[in-house]
């Protein structure tokens, strides 16, 4: 989508007398003009028609215009404004670097839908399997008391995990603070998971939270014990929210764009892959890649009303987030994420 404005530009026009019918008037008139501003310029002559392609943030726009020339011509500078009457017409995606101009457009295999952000962690992750993956933006609470009625009655992005006397109790609080699950141990599934849970109370302290590096496993331990039917996804997993981006992918790099961002099989998040060290995944160690290598645009002068900027590089867990707000979310290294390096700007639908 372009940016609009009103620009004062010098018309001529036809204005025909009674002393002379082919007089020409000219003066200044304001226009309202739908601008974009591209990275590159395709044009290819048809004789007497031009088709232009412009890439602009990773989204393709199509315009004709009149005038002679047989066969094409690039232009690569970012970043040309050019305005015109009325909006261009959108046609996919493309890669914004040189390469891309070479090899535009992007083919519909060379892009991904449902990458979101999530309300809880401000991370980027994928929201395409039923699964949600692994957020560290839930909080887990180990309590022991001695009476059910003793137990949290309310809470938001909460897991209560319990010992009632001798007896397990598990109570979860979804992201509106409404209660999803509240089981005793006869309820839950029997196994390792029980164990592991009565080992946790046991051994730490009482009515304690769990420090993000505690929490490794401990969601996947919650849904052995809780039958996954009656757990919703949100909890302990990403919670989408805004936009539903559309990534490009084993496209070439540029100095508008980097290569190397891959998804976490893990964890489901968006991480850079890059360097040796590869972060640290809420599921325990680092994340760990899978699929598509993504190549992600950053640090354009401007961006279009379908792409956002402010997502960044955390240098703490290697993941990507929404630095746009105050609150930085919920880093598995601890605190809030830490920005670091480039400022990416993402394409959406």
């Amino acid at each position: 989508m372009p940016y609009e404005k009103d620009v004062q530009v010098r018309k001529s026009w036809w204005c025909p007398k009674w002393y002379w019918p082919f007089a020409v008037c000219s003066g200044i008139r304001t226009e309202h003009l739908w601008c974009y501003n591209f990275q590159w310029i395709k044009k290819t002559g048809y004789a007497f028609v031009i088709h232009n392609e412009g890439c602009e943030n990773g989204k393709l726009f199509t315009w004709n215009e009149g005038g002679l020339g047989i066969g094409t011509l690039d232009t690569y500078a970012p970043v040309q404004e050019m305005c015109f009457d009325s909006p261009c017409t959108s046609a996919g995606i493309c890669d914004s670097s040189n390469t891309g101009l070479a090899a535009s457009p992007l083919t519909a295999e060379q892009q991904q839908a449902d990458w979101r952000y999530c309300r809880k962690c401000h991370s980027m992750f994928f929201d395409g399997y039923a699964d949600k993956g692994v957020c560290p933006g839930a909080n887990f609470k180990l309590t022991v008391v001695s009476t059910v009625a003793e137990l949290l009655n309310e809470g938001r992005d909460l897991v209560v995990v319990a010992l009632v006397g001798t007896q397990l109790h598990i109570r979860i609080f979804d992201g509106n603070g409404k209660k999803v699950v509240d089981k005793a141990e006869q309820e839950l599934a029997r196994g390792e998971a029980l164990t592991v849970l009565r080992t946790l109370l046991t051994s730490s302290s009482e009515d304690s939270l769990l420090v993000p590096e505690s929490k490794q496993g401990i969601i996947r331990i919650i849904r052995d014990a809780v039958s996954i039917a009656d757990l919703p996804s949100p909890i302990g997993g990403h919670e989408a929210a805004g936009f539903n981006f559309v990534l490009p992918h084993d496209a070439s790099g540029s100095e508008w764009s980097q290569r190397d961002w891959r998804y976490c099989q893990k964890c489901h998040t968006m991480f850079f892959d890059g360097y040796p060290d590869k972060g640290l995944c809420p599921s325990g160690g680092g994340h760990s890649a899978a699929g598509f290598n993504f190549v992600l645009t950053h640090d354009v002068p401007k961006s279009s009303a379908l792409a956002q900027r402010d997502w960044r590089y955390c240098l703490k867990c290697h993941t990507m987030f929404f630095d746009g707000y105050p609150g930085k979310g919920v880093c598995q290294a601890g605190g809030g994420h830490a920005a670091a390096g480039f400022n990416f700007v993402l394409s959406h639908g």
